[in-house]
C-alpha cells in the first residue's frame, strides 16, 4: 500500500512539476494570467517535494 502512495505522490510531484515549468516557458499559457513568483515556487521548490 504503501508503495502505491508513493509511486502516486511521485507521479503526481512530476506531472505539477513539469505543468508549472510549461506555464514559466509559455508553453501553456492560462486566460487569466498566473502569478510569476508561486509558479517558480511550485515548479522549483514545492512540487518536486513529491
Amino acid at each position: 500500500m504503501s508503495w502505491t502512495g508513493g509511486l502516486l505522490l511521485v507521479v503526481y510531484g512530476g506531472i505539477s512539476t513539469v505543468t508549472s515549468v510549461a506555464v514559466l516557458l509559455g508553453v501553456i499559457r492560462p486566460e487569466g494570467g498566473y502569478d510569476a513568483t508561486a509558479t517558480m515556487g511550485h515548479a522549483w521548490l514545492w512540487d518536486p517535494c513529491f
